[in-house]
């Protein structure tokens, strides 16, 4: 890039006289050109003193008044419209941005490599949490920011790393490009919007990424808080059926639409509070009415909505298939975290398992970031605790002390879809053989022997030296050399580590099925749940086979398909 583009930062606000200051205030402060620069407010037909407080106090800012609140979306969109930059910045008013903030979006631009939308970081008011730098995607259309309001640590920031989608919160894009796709979808009104726009840039063959310079501070929910759970519930449920009517391609859609569906209505049901046994054919209670909460029926009238919208819907849907240049496997290996779950209830949980074995879902969303870690150690390895406390920073972790029998090592492993194993552990055997995800032995510097099966069965190892000697395995064609990662306690060391939480599959050398993830993360929830239950509750410990066979039919298919061994190489 030769020269700085030309920007607008629009601001869609309603009713946020008390946030505008703190935000008009810090965007005056960029060190951006202003003959560069244009700052729209959009005003969403706000009651309060927005519009006066904008036109006595900030006459730099132009001020765009519509007469109905028309949304978070709509409103993104007339300020786009109206904006005469390359570029549109869009920013909450209920935030503030650091100095460099338009730099670090505009430095992210790259139009050659089609990097036309770039995500800020957002951080909580005070700096001190994290908001925002990276999200993921469901199967059913939720999404998610990684380690939302976790202590902000630079590790959990990947400069130029891609995203499925930019928080529209803090996000500059190409205007034209927004523009000819059809911008935010107004129908969304407020949230998913962004993860809509970001699966259709995607998909219409452009690229989305991380400016990890480009900073604000949020006061979350500062205008979200004051529309009520229920309502909220409805645009998410509502706008993550949106999403993925429009995106999911003719050959998926029917499966992943039905599966959602179910889930939705589960969710309903479980949030209702209404009993089943009061619906049974024989059952005492007659009462023609009972009350349930809002939320439970938010959740229905968003399956209604979608109905109720359907012709328009699918107008919009075969305007963004049109476009399409990318097929699902690529859009679904940017979603991180596919089967994440919204309800830890355990009929929930054993439901997505068994949507996810009826409709094949697992042979469509491949790939997970590592969400289950466990950590094997002998003795008292300090290096192993280490690596422990790095890898808690990007995902959950358990420590296994020196002194727990195989069958604790056997839950663990079922449990776990990243296993980090000391060079010689008495548990080598177990986890040789039973690790189903991507298995990680740490060398200790070379000073202790690896035991030949963990050798064979391991995908990496790490170190902390550069000096360590790789292993090397046995195959049918000879030797085969192992890959060794230098992992240290510095900021740079600890890069290896969250390049395999991020994308394990880049790793594995052992796998029936390749393209297949170890461990969903809903079966991963779900053993935890019974592992955890069967101990609070006093069950004498199982083995995985007697868990196993009290389960129904379909959900002990699926555990089966997901917990057979791993061929070992040779």
């Amino acid at each position: 890039m030769n020269a700085l583009p030309t920007i607008s930062v629009v601001i869609p606000n309603w009713n946020g006289a008390h946030h505008l200051p703190d935000c008009l205030e810090s965007i005056k402060k960029l060190d951006y050109p202003a003959e560069r620069l244009e700052v729209i407010v959009v005003d969403n037909g706000s009651t309060d003193a927005s519009r006066s407080l904008v036109e006595s106090n900030f006459s730099w800012v132009r001020l765009l008044s519509l007469d109905d609140n028309l949304g978070f979306a709509a409103a993104c969109n007339e300020g786009a419209r109206v904006a005469t930059c390359d570029c549109v910045a869009f920013v909450n008013n209920d935030m503030r941005v650091e100095q460099g903030w338009l730099r670090g979006l505009a430095a992210g631009r790259d139009l050659a490599s089609a990097y036309v939308c770039v995500g800020g970081v957002i951080l909580d008011w005070e700096g001190r949490r994290l908001g925002f730098a990276g999200g993921w995607v469901t199967f059913y259309g939720s999404a998610g920011q990684e380690h939302f309001l976790e202590p902000m640590r630079e590790e959990l920031v990947e400069d130029g790393r891609d995203l499925p989608f930019a928080c529209g919160g803090s996000m500059l894009i190409e205007r034209d490009v927004f523009l000819e796709l059809g911008g935010f979808d107004p129908a969304f009104f407020a949230y998913y919007e962004d993860v809509d726009l970001g699966w259709r840039l995607w998909l219409a063959g452009y690229k989305v990424r991380l400016a990890g310079t480009a900073r604000c501070f949020h006061r979350h929910h500062g205008t979200g808080s004051g529309i009520p759970l229920y309502r909220r519930a409805l645009l998410s449920e509502r706008n993550a059926l949106f999403t993925l009517i429009k995106n999911v391609g003719d050959e998926n859609l029917a499966s992943v639409l039905v599966s959602a569906l179910f889930l939705l209505v589960r969710r309903s049901v479980l949030s209702s509070g209404s009993a089943r046994d009061a619906f049974a054919i024989d059952g005492v209670d007659v009462n023609e009415t009972e009350t349930v909460r809002r939320i439970a029926l938010a959740r229905l009238h968003a399956a209604s909505d979608v109905l109720a919208d359907l012709p328009q819907l699918l107008d919009r849907r075969r305007d963004v298939q049109r476009r399409r240049k990318r097929d699902d496997r690529e859009i679904f290996a940017l979603f991180g975290r596919p089967f994440a779950l919204l309800s830890h209830d355990e009929s929930y949980m054993e439901a997505s398992l068994n949507l996810r074995a009826a409709f094949g879902l697992d042979r469509l969303f491949t790939r997970q970031r590592a969400t289950r870690v466990l950590v094997v150690a002998d003795g008292e390895s300090e290096r192993l605790r280490e690596v422990a406390r790095t890898a808690a920073i990007f995902s959950e972790v358990v420590f296994l002390s020196p002194g727990k029998g195989h069958l604790v090592v056997e839950e663990l492993l079922a449990e776990s879809d990243l296993v980090i194993a000391d060079a010689a552990t008495i548990h080598a055997r177990t986890i040789a053989e039973q690790t189903a995800g991507l298995l990680v032995v740490d060398l200790a510097d070379g000073e202790a022997a690896v035991d030949p099966e963990l050798v064979r069965r391991s995908d990496l190892f790490l170190a902390s030296s550069q000096d360590v000697s790789a292993p090397r395995t046995t195959t049918r064609n000879g030797d085969e050399p192992m890959t060794v990662l230098v992992v240290t306690p510095e900021a740079d060391g600890l890069a290896p580590l969250r390049e395999i939480f991020q994308q394990p599959w880049r790793w594995r050398r052992h796998a029936s099925e390749p393209e297949e993830i170890a461990v969903p993360e809903d079966l991963q929830q779900l053993l935890r749940f019974w592992r955890e239950r069967y101990q609070s509750s006093g069950y004498k410990r199982r083995s995985l086979n007697a868990i196993r066979r009290a389960l129904p039919a379909p959900v002990e298919r699926s555990l089966r398909r997901f917990l057979r061994r791993p061929r070992l190489s040779g």
